[in-house]
This record gives C-alpha cells, structure tokens and sequence, in this order.
C-alpha cells in the first residue's frame, strides 16, 4: 500500500550519536507508518538558576540568577496514532516505535514549530490511549511521556 501524508507538516526524530556512530534523521510517519496527532507541554520551560529574597526593610523581592541560565527538565507528551488500513500490522509497527525510542537520548522536532527542536528521553511505559475495532480495521492511539532534558526548546539542532 502506498504511504502518504495527510498534511504538509513533518515530524522527525533522531538519536543522538554513540561514539563514532552517527544516525539520521527520520520521519516519525513515514518510518512507523503512523501519524502524528499531538505534542503536549512544548513551551513551559522552567528556570532553575534563579531566586529571590524578601526583605523586611525592602519593598518587593530581590532577584538573583545566575550568570548561565540553567532549565529544569520538562514532561512532554507525544501521541500517535497507528492504523492498519495504513500500515498492516498496528501491533508490529507501534512496537516497532516503542524500541526505537527506549533507553535513548532522541531530538524531536517538526515542520509545524520551525526552530524548535527537543532533546528527549523516553522514560515511562507507554500509554495506550485506545484500541478500536471498525470491521476489519484496528486502530491503537498511544501516548509517549517524554522527559525534555533540555529544560526547553532549542533554535538549531543539538546534534
């Protein structure tokens, strides 16, 4: 069966590097034969590089922050979703995503958030937000948390 987009965006994922072993990027579609419905949580990053004092003598609070700011990592969410009209086997290929992403260090990032790219880690057991039957078609929507070690979106790549 022919594969093909159902918008113009593009969601694409890469491992980082293991010694002198270089991956490239792929597109989530088009590799896993799924389609992309959401990323949650992807503009909260938090600062962990900063605090402030209250004074009796003093109205208002001081502020301090250190010279490099530092972020706190953030949870992000990605769903998918795998039907078998498009990719057969929605078992084999949302599997086959899972051990993609188990236990590595991954960089996300997509057509629709130009210059905007997160350094993930998967690090829950997935969540699978539904498994349906119409007819003879399956569909299994899952939802991936993410740990965003970055603390925050970054302009470039980090690769």
């Amino acid at each position: 069966m022919a594969w093909s987009h159902h918008t113009k965006y593009r969601h694409y994922i890469r491992l980082y590097s293991q010694g002198s072993t270089t991956h490239n990027e792929i597109d989530i579609e088009e590799y896993f034969k799924c389609r992309y419905v959401s990323l949650e949580n992807t503009d909260n990053p938090s600062i962990k590089s900063v605090y402030s004092e209250d004074y009796a003598e003093h109205d208002g609070q001081r502020v301090y922050s250190s010279p490099d700011i530092a972020y706190n990592a953030s949870e992000l969410t990605l769903t998918l979703r795998w039907r078998s009209e498009e990719c057969g086997d929605v078992q084999e290929w949302s599997e086959k995503f899972i051990e993609y992403i188990t236990a590595k260090k991954l960089e996300y990032h997509d057509t629709f958030r130009p210059n905007k790219f997160w350094q993930l880690i998967f690090k829950d057991s997935p969540s699978i937000k539904a498994e349906r039957l119409y007819g003879n078609q399956q569909y299994r929507f899952i939802s991936f948390k993410m740990s965003n070690f970055g603390g925050r979106p970054y302009k470039q790549s980090q690769l």
